[in-house]
């Protein structure tokens, strides 16, 4: 991902400069030792010394992390990515998902430990033997995700493992929430926000649903679907309400309905293919998106699907 922006921003003409322990290989621009070692302190220092010396930043970096660090750089220049406070709500599931349903999107139903056994019912109305997701309130993609089954004729034990197997999994605590586990076309829309919203690509997300994990293995960029426009239009509704700029990632479930699952505050992974399909360096559109204004629309020259296991190899072929 730093090897496709850098690369992006230079072929437009723009000096990059990146916080790193030594230069990396095939990355285009000048490297900025981090004190310390790049840990977290050595990092944002790092950012912060980088980001008085520049016209404009964008940080790549974990849900966790990327608030304070966007921070930083809306401090000492101008920030191509989302806001800090854009980027806390959308990062926390929990916040996220109510301000996007009290908007009139459609969100799984966050459930409560009242609201699962004993036949309990979630939004739509599920109840025993429905399926619910357990996972982070931040975090990204299906990293710390466990599915479970309302199965049992009591409300769910966070500290039971008998019937939920939780107890080895996750501690159920204000740090995770449980959702309805919604049935659907697992999808993405990628856009960049500016004063308008400009659609890139929809893309088809290969989600494996196991018995108690969801698994990410790759995408199709893009991924032609009838909704095409529906889920284009629902995942600029979600970056308008959260306040969202830059380049985003929204994840859709299409259903009977358009489910929000997660609003991505940062460039994601199916950077790495539309930057191959659209006829625009993803860099300049990124940058026009903060400094002036997007094109109507862009063009889509090919298809690229990828695995998980492919990511590597093409991160070695971006850096040639």
């Amino acid at each position: 991902m730093l090897a496709t922006l850098a690369n992006s921003f230079a072929a437009g003409g723009h000096l990059v400069r990146y916080p790193a322990r030594e230069q990396v290989h095939g990355v285009s621009g000048a490297v900025v030792v981090c004190d310390d070692g790049c840990d977290d302190n050595g990092f944002a220092t790092a950012i912060e010394r980088i980001a008085r010396t520049c016209d404009a930043g964008i940080v790549i970096a974990p849900d966790e992390i990327l608030a304070d660090l966007t921070r930083i750089v809306e401090e000492s220049t101008v920030n191509l990515g989302c806001p800090s406070k854009s980027v806390r709500n959308c990062a926390d599931k929990l916040v996220c998902s109510r301000i996007l349903s009290d908007s009139g999107i459609a969100v799984p139903g966050v459930i409560d430990d009242a609201g699962m056994g004993a036949g309990g019912c979630g939004a739509d109305g599920a109840g025993a033997g429905a399926r619910y997701v357990i996972k982070p309130r931040s975090g990204c993609a299906s990293e710390g995700i466990s599915i479970v089954m309302d199965r049992q004729e009591r409300p769910i034990d966070a500290t039971a493992h008998e019937g939920w197997a939780l107890s080895e999994k996750v501690n159920l605590s204000d740090d995770f929430i449980v959702t309805e586990l919604v049935s659907g076309e697992h999808l993405s829309a990628s856009l960049i926000i500016g004063k308008t919203a400009l659609a890139l690509t929809v893309n088809k997300q290969m989600v494996e649903i196991g018995t108690d994990t969801i698994r990410y293995n790759g995408g199709v960029v893009p991924y032609q679907t009838p909704r095409w426009g529906e889920v284009m239009d629902t995942a600029a509704k979600a970056a308008d309400v959260l306040g969202c700029r830059g380049y985003i990632g929204v994840d859709i479930v299409a259903g009977d309905e358009l489910y929000v699952v997660d609003v991505n505050p940062r460039p994601t992974t199916s950077i790495l293919g539309i930057a191959k399909v659209i006829d625009h360096e993803i860099g300049d559109l990124i940058i026009r998106a903060g400094l002036g204004d997007l094109p109507e629309s862009v063009g889509i020259t090919g298809t690229f699907e990828f695995t998980k296991e492919m990511l590597g190899c093409i991160f070695f072929q971006d850096s040639q």
